[in-house]
């Protein structure tokens, strides 16, 4: 099971008050970072700052900037999204930086407000090409034979690969391909390397 999306954001405690910053679309904060470089007072965690749920709290005197990223909950950001009375709430997050937890923390997409948000988190991933497959078969050039790919949906690739004593097999004239089957013709006998894409 994929990790859960994470989002990041920069806020600003003043060290006047006590402060909570809450997080009501996060499903689990995992960091907390106080820079106070310039500022007097120290700030230490579970002392001047810290966790509780998704709430992040800082105590008065600890001044700085206070980055935190937490785990983006996807039911709690639909529920918003589709209530009303919660429309405010989302309106008044601020920028966030969205980047999937594992790899490397670069921004995915800066988003705001929180429809962007849900854009971002339920957006399916890209279609991917399956590889195609690939088969060796073998003509004896006794006989009329045909190579048949029930679950093919194109066939990508044919290659003559081995032709035996001195035949000539011509594509079009002693083999060929018809939909999903490669037909070869008496006479040609060889390996033949057959790819498709399965349906």
């Amino acid at each position: 099971m994929p990790k859960p999306e994470h989002a990041c954001v920069e806020e600003w405690a003043s060290g006047d008050s006590n402060i909570q910053f809450e997080y009501p679309i996060a499903s689990e904060v995992i960091s907390v970072a106080v820079d106070n470089v310039g500022n007097q007072a120290v700030c230490l965690r579970d002392t001047s700052y810290g966790v509780r749920n998704t709430t992040v709290w800082v105590n008065a005197g600890c001044k700085g900037k206070v980055f935190i990223c937490f785990h983006l909950s996807v039911a709690r950001v639909a529920r918003m999204v589709h209530d009303p009375a919660q429309t405010g709430i989302l309106s008044n997050l601020p920028a966030m930086e969205i980047a999937p937890t594992e790899g490397n923390v670069s921004v995915v997409e800066q988003v705001t407000p929180a429809v962007d948000l849900m854009d971002v988190l339920t957006t399916p991933p890209p279609p991917t090409t399956p590889e195609p497959k690939c088969i060796d078969e073998w003509s004896s050039g006794y006989s009329r034979i045909t190579f048949t790919l029930p679950h093919a949906t194109s066939l990508t690739f044919l290659e003559v690969t081995n032709i035996e004593y001195d035949n000539t097999c011509t594509e079009g004239r002693d083999y060929g391909i018809i939909g999903s089957i490669v037909w070869v013709d008496l006479g040609c006998k060889a390996e033949f390397e057959i790819c498709f894409s399965l349906s």
